[in-house]
């Protein structure tokens, strides 16, 4: 499983082994990648090593069960198992030093790429037509990206449900020297960075135990704007946009009542989200005047108005936003469709659109002043 942690013994093997690779995509390995985790199989699991004939992720899995042919993956899943994206090949380090043999890998093609028909065998349990073309999938994130209708250079997503990931298109690769995201690549070529921070809506339920979400998010909208800075992190330390273990939740100031306190934590994720997108703009992001905004904290029209005005952009979202929407438009790029942006073109529809309020915007931008240097003097960043 992607949390799962066994391999940290072996990931120093894996960096010292993968600097080069580390330093040419921009990213640093990390125990929840699959790379690590072959090679603690290899070292402490040798005979189930010896066994395996192919390391397939789950995607990968399911779609040699609905063809019957195994061994092939998309390089956004196989990002993580060490594929060089930039080369379109296994890096030596894996065979050589590491000692996992490139036959023990998959194929790699491009997201969308056809494999083939599926089976009769599958065809037959699924009811599925005997001439339906399988292709190639893409990792749930990245699915998710597409599906919310981002497609062109600058465009971005923000997921808010338990944790805030943003995900971008970009026309070059975007590297950060601290490892807070990584690119993917673009299945028409240009790169897709993200990063995913430990602050989303998971206050909430802890701390409204019991309330109705959409009820509190009526009683908190009598109290917007809130004259209190509120970081809502729930756990200890931070990954994105800054890296602090030692971070941890606060809120300055006395909320009146649960109302005001729900208010101030909505609009301290819209800070953070807009910390996010300017740490990226300070790495060479280029970022829209529009967000596609996807996740359970979407569905708020209250709560975007809020983010909208903090980061004084239109948010934008689709109808459906889910994984499932972008592995149907991912089918439909290679079958109904030329590529992927006449897919999105034709299938993504768009639900609500939300732009800043001006009053809020610029009382905000005050506040958000306020948030950065209540999160600096704690130590979570320099200035």
């Amino acid at each position: 499983m992607y949390n799962d942690n066994r391999s940290l013994d072996v990931l120093p093997l894996v960096k010292d082994a993968g600097i080069i690779l580390e330093e040419k995509l921009g990213y640093a390995f990390q125990s929840s990648f699959t790379l690590p985790k072959i090679l603690w199989l290899r070292i402490h699991e040798p005979d189930l090593f010896e066994k395996t004939a192919y390391f397939l992720h789950a995607a990968d899995y399911i779609l040699s069960r609905m063809t019957g042919i195994f061994g092939s993956s998309d390089h956004t899943n196989a990002l993580k198992t060490g594929f060089d994206v930039i080369d379109y090949a296994w890096p030596d380090f894996i065979e050589h030093q590491l000692l996992i043999p490139f036959a023990k890998l998959p194929t790699i093609v491009a997201p969308g790429a056809p494999i083939g028909q599926i089976s009769t065998e599958a065809a037959r349990t699924t009811g599925l037509s005997p001439s339906t073309q399988v292709v190639a999938g893409m990792t749930d994130g990245v699915a998710s990206q597409i599906a919310s209708g981002a497609v062109a250079a600058g465009e971005w997503n923000s997921t808010l449900g338990t944790t805030l990931v943003l995900k971008g298109i970009s026309k070059r690769l975007l590297k950060d020297p601290m490892g807070r995201f990584y690119c993917h690549l673009h299945p028409q070529g240009m790169w897709m960075p993200g990063g995913a921070s430990n602050t989303g809506a998971e206050w909430i339920p802890k701390n409204f135990p019991g309330r109705e979400p959409a009820e509190m998010v009526k009683q908190a909208s009598s109290r917007l704007p809130t004259n209190l800075i509120a970081y809502p992190l729930m756990r200890r330390g931070e990954r994105f946009p800054f890296i602090a273990p030692h971070a941890e939740g606060f809120i300055e100031g006395e909320p009146a009542d649960g109302a005001v306190q729900f208010a101030a934590m909505m609009e301290g994720v819209a800070f953070l989200e807009r910390l996010a997108y300017e740490t990226l703009e300070s790495l060479g992001a280029e970022v829209g005047s529009k967000i596609y905004v996807t996740g359970g904290g979407a569905r708020s029209d209250i709560w975007l108005q809020v983010r909208a005005s903090v980061l004084d952009r239109e948010m934008v979202r689709p109808i459906l936003g889910e994984a499932a929407m972008g592995s149907a438009l991912l089918a439909a790029s290679h079958t109904l469709y030329q590529d992927l942006a006449e897919a999105i073109q034709h299938m993504v529809r768009i639900a609500t659109k939300i732009e800043p309020k001006t009053s809020w915007r610029e009382f905000y931008e005050t506040q958000y002043q306020y948030f950065t240097q209540a999160c600096q003097k704690r130590g979570y960043f320099p200035e």
